[in-house]
């Protein structure tokens, strides 16, 4: 008889490596498994070759050795409950198993406690309009705020990073503060083509310009820091300019309506 490949690390098989008709050979529990050791046989009229013996497979238990004094990061033993803690710093359930390598070696393995870290600051935000580098290492349990960038202003929010974090990209829970553009006033005014209304008290285009004024705290059109500007801005008003003639074609003489100044008329004949 042949005796079947069985765990290496499991059995010990070194007696049934050759097994004549009627041979009974010992299978024993192989360290670090233990449990009662049984018979093998091979029957005493077997003709067929190869042909496995009798066996019934017993119970090897597993055993594990003690916990090294010095263990893993997060856990300690905790003498007063009797059982294994996680350390300070620490969360979660700790529990342990046993590891068998591929060269049959046993060993305690730790699982359960997760270390506690600072949660990171938020990734995606009008960096123009908000300051969040307050939030950037914000430990659990802990806040931070988040103020208006100048030229913007508003009152600071309130970010949170959870107690007993455990992931590392974990962004602070927060809610964007509400931020205003601070107005242009007389007095910081730098640009000659806005006028002040002092009936209505509005901005509007002086002498010589048209269009609809604006207050702006970064620039249209422009991405990332590009868009930041140092100081509100007014925009809108643009330098205005005669008219020209439009086509009169065959039926129409439009040569008195080339550089018609803004506000005036012109004659159009046949």
């Amino acid at each position: 008889c042949v005796f079947p490949e069985v765990d290496p690390c499991k059995f010990d098989v070194q007696d049934c490596s050759s097994m004549p008709p009627g041979f009974v050979c010992e299978v024993a529990c192989k360290s670090p498994y233990t449990g009662p050791a049984v018979n093998a046989t091979c029957p005493d009229e077997n003709w067929i070759p190869n042909a496995e013996p009798e066996w019934a497979e017993q119970e090897c238990t597993l055993q594990c050795p003690d916990p090294p004094v010095s263990v893993d990061d997060g856990y300690f033993w905790n003498d007063t409950l009797g059982e294994w803690a996680c350390a300070a710093g620490y969360i979660g359930t700790p529990g342990t198993w046993c590891n068998i390598s591929s060269w049959c070696e046993a060993s305690t393995v730790f699982y359960g406690c997760e270390l506690i870290v600072p949660c990171i600051m938020p990734k995606s935000y009008d960096l123009c309009m908000y300051n969040v580098s307050d939030c950037d290492g914000v430990q659990e349990g802990h806040t931070c705020n988040i103020t208006c960038v100048y030229p913007y202003f508003g009152n600071a929010s309130i970010g949170t990073c959870p107690e007993s974090n455990t992931d590392p990209n974990r962004q602070v829970d927060w809610q964007p503060p509400t931020c205003g553009c601070t107005p242009v006033t007389q007095e910081t005014n730098d640009q000659p083509e806005y006028d002040w209304n002092t009936t209505f008290d509005i901005w509007q285009c002086g002498d010589g310009f048209g269009g609809n004024v604006s207050l702006i705290c970064q620039l249209p059109g422009e991405e990332g820091a590009d868009a930041c500007l140092n100081s509100s801005m007014l925009i809108g008003c643009v330098p205005t300019m005669p008219c020209a003639a439009p086509s009169g074609g065959c039926f129409f003489n439009m040569t008195a309506c080339d550089g018609v100044t803004l506000g005036g008329s012109c004659s159009v004949s046949c």
